[in-house]
């Protein structure tokens, strides 16, 4: 039994990418199918996708609020996939379920192009945010398990699924602690949507040995992780980002440091700068400076990591070298010479088998990522002077490497260091979240 998921990248990429996860885990990782990519040169891409759409049973169609819209706009192109895999479902005979996401609600299909108006006598699921997020998608699958009990040929595929629990990615903003102590690198998805991985308190050497890495790593020191915390899996995405925007957050001063709201309005910003070829929704947010990387993170309730939180989660109790270990391996890196001058998209490829100890992905490479810290030399104290958010000029540091960097830049403990207006495409971010303070 395969699940198909027909999704438009401008209209619900990042919430189409945590439900392909969420089914991912219930029917088994081999048995849901996203994004066709490209079609091979000289095939004919209308048989390439009738191809794919027959060779799954479920196709889950996911309409957010710009789908009907840019469904019209390409109404008339030949080569709009999209369009082609509805209508190609339909006319198989598939299990066919319109998913409404981030609020959507069915469209007006008379508007459509008629190969998909059948769609609207489809009954439609609904996936909201956190914390209605799992109760949501768990209803979607067990309705797709009803099904394939009820259809003779792939019943026998439910015996190998796992069984579905409903507490594996329960929201942490509510205000009530966790029963148990999470495991090293348990998931779950904030209200925000995000997915973020627990990292528990623990201890480790901070920094570089003598014949290791350059003078600003040294001296290595033992650093105490006193606090667990839930670090972003990956860099924030472009369409993370997005929603923050959408949401006022360059307008709300709640979220703002005081050098940060008198820096945004002195430019008189009202977003990041963009750049030609880092814009896709699942490429890492660039041109962000440390002010808008902070109220972004506050927006979301939670703040920039430490470089100490950093460099734990990117290297853990065994001290690696790399987040991955002690040998250099380019697959699980985007650098300079295998960047094609930009980032790549997150989770994408291999690199996901380059995570660190506690499952963080491109902890290595891609952008480097805006630390609280400002920038003083080792042996690294938290103490108010370097954790000062109020610090309206010194410099504070970023870790990790990126697209443009050499290799003498990527392993866990290279540390750089950038004014807090600087927006440039080699810069992002992620987030922490501690629980405590929060009182969960």
């Amino acid at each position: 039994m395969k699940i198909f998921i027909s999704y438009r990248r401008d209209d619900s990429a990042y919430v189409t990418d945590n439900v392909y996860s969420y089914m991912r885990g219930v029917f088994g990782e081999g048995n849901v199918f996203l994004d066709v990519g490209s079609v091979p040169f000289g095939v004919d891409f209308r048989e390439h996708l009738n191809e794919q759409i027959a060779a799954h049973d479920v196709v889950l169609v996911m309409i957010g609020p710009q789908w009907a819209q840019i469904m019209q706009e390409r109404a008339t192109r030949a080569d709009d996939f999209v369009r082609i895999e509805i209508e190609s479902a339909l006319t198989q005979g598939k299990l066919v379920i319109p998913v409404r996401v981030m609020g959507a609600a069915l469209p007006d299909f008379s508007t459509l192009p008629a190969g998909i108006q059948d769609l609207q006598w489809r009954n439609a699921a609904e996936i909201r945010r956190q914390p209605d997020f799992d109760r949501d998608c768990a209803r979607l699958a067990e309705s797709i398990k009803k099904w394939i009990a009820n259809n003779l040929e792939l019943r026998n595929t439910l015996k190998a699924l796992p069984t579905l629990t409903l507490t594996t990615t329960s929201s942490l903003l509510e205000a009530s602690p966790l029963p148990t102590e999470p495991h090293i690198g348990t998931q779950w998805i904030d209200t925000y949507g995000v997915p973020m991985v627990y990292v528990p308190a623990g201890q480790f050497q901070m920094g570089s040995m003598r014949d290791e890495g350059y003078d600003n790593e040294r001296p290595m020191h033992v650093q105490l992780i006193a606090k667990a915390f839930y670090l972003d899996i990956t860099p924030v995405t472009n369409a993370s980002y997005a929603q923050f925007i959408e949401a006022g957050g360059y307008q709300i001063r709640q979220y703002w440091t005081a050098a940060g709201w008198s820096w945004l309005h002195s430019m008189k910003l009202k977003g990041p700068d963009n750049y030609s070829g880092f814009t896709d929704p699942q490429q890492p947010r660039v041109g962000v400076s440390w002010y808008e990387a902070w109220a972004y993170c506050q927006w979301r309730g939670g703040c920039l990591p430490t470089e100490a939180e950093w460099e734990w989660a990117a290297r853990g109790p065994e001290n690696r070298l790399y987040p991955w270990g002690d040998n250099f391996d380019s697959r699980y890196v985007i650098i300079r010479e295998n960047s094609g001058d930009r980032t790549a998209k997150v989770r994408d490829g291999i690199r996901q088998d380059g995570a660190s100890w506690i499952g963080a992905l491109d902890m290595s490479g891609n952008v480097w990522e805006w630390c609280s810290s400002l920038k003083f030399a080792y042996p690294y104290q938290a103490e108010k002077v370097r954790e000062n958010n109020s610090n309206s000029s010194g410099r504070r540091v970023i870790r990790g490497g990126s697209w443009f960097s050499l290799q003498d830049y990527v392993h866990a403990a290279a540390r750089l260091s950038a004014r807090p207006e600087s927006r440039r495409d080699l810069i992002g971010f992620r987030m922490v979240f501690h629980p405590s303070v929060h009182g969960s």
